[in-house]
């Protein structure tokens, strides 16, 4: 049997390598086709059975024409133009479980850092909000922190995060206690979320991340709603805030033609002054939406 495996795996006409594995790579654990957005084959993964295993819990295996290092998305094929929203979780075993409780359109990242690549397939799949639902462990918390450094500063796809309890998974949480305890854990919106966090924290990489979501939106009225939540969570002015983010911009060096804080300043300025001219004996009766 090992023999067989290694020479099937190895070998094909003209004797080339066909796809780096072996027979070790595979015994006593799940294997898994991996493939591409259009459903074709790049490879095989693994995972681990047991915890006792010391081996590399995930392990990928490309088909040796792919000569590139590819970030996997497992299961982006079973979603791509089906869904417009994605639950992004750490194993395939999660995605099994999510889909025999009712959710199918969850993918995979297989145990590496969410990256720029993972994020424009998502957009080419044609997903519109992303929902990261990671590992309740430390690792997991790890891997989530990375994944907002990656979006914060797009505004492509809308970002929501769903908090598993400590030490808990997808997997082991649906098991447990079911689909009606898993919809009851709220899914924040990114910006709620870290403002929460830095609520608790006072991080100021969270409070940049909060100013990078500001700097990146191009919805104005949603701007408009993040700096007064921003205003109100710090309880200082907006334009003290405005001022900040002028500050942030410019150290960040971020190139636009018309830098977002000005916008911001400038539309503060002339609310004030309508404010103003509202008020004054004689001024034009205004009506706020």
């Amino acid at each position: 049997m090992k023999n067989a495996i290694n020479k099937f795996f190895t070998e094909y006409e003209g004797g080339n390598q066909y796809i780096n594995i072996s027979f070790s790579n595979l015994y006593t654990r799940i294997i898994y086709p991996i493939k591409s957005i259009y459903g074709d084959i790049l490879g095989i993964s693994t995972r681990t059975i047991y915890q006792e295993d010391t081996r590399a819990k995930y392990t990928h295996h490309l088909i040796n024409i792919y000569n590139k290092p590819i970030n996997i998305i497992y299961n982006i094929n079973n979603i791509y133009n089906i869904y417009t929203r994605a639950y992004v979780v750490e194993g395939a075993g999660d995605v099994w479980t999510m889909y025999r409780f009712g959710i199918e359109n969850a993918v995979a990242i297989l145990g590496s850092s969410f990256s720029d690549s993972h994020y424009r397939k998502l957009l080419r799949a044609g997903i519109k909000e992303i929902v990261f639902c990671f590992d309740g462990d430390e690792a997991g918390k790890k891997a989530l922190e990375r994944a907002i450094n990656i979006v914060d500063m797009k505004s492509d796809l809308k970002i929501y995060v769903k908090i598993l309890p400590e030490e808990e998974d997808p997997d082991s949480f649906l098991n447990k206690y079911g689909i009606d305890e898993w919809n009851k854990i709220e899914e924040k919106k990114l910006f709620k979320y870290q403002l929460h966090r830095f609520l608790e924290t006072e991080d100021k990489n969270i409070k940049e991340s909060l100013y990078r979501m500001i700097i990146s939106c191009d919805d104005e009225i949603q701007r408009e709603r993040m700096l007064r939540a921003l205003s109100k969570a710090f309880n200082i002015q907006k334009t003290k805030i405005i001022t900040e983010i002028e500050k942030f911009e410019s150290r960040l060096g971020i190139q636009k033609d018309i830098p977002v804080s000005k916008i911001l300043s400038e539309k503060e300025s002339l609310l004030k002054d309508l404010e103003k001219f509202r008020s004054a004996p004689g001024g034009l009766e205004i009506t706020w939406a």
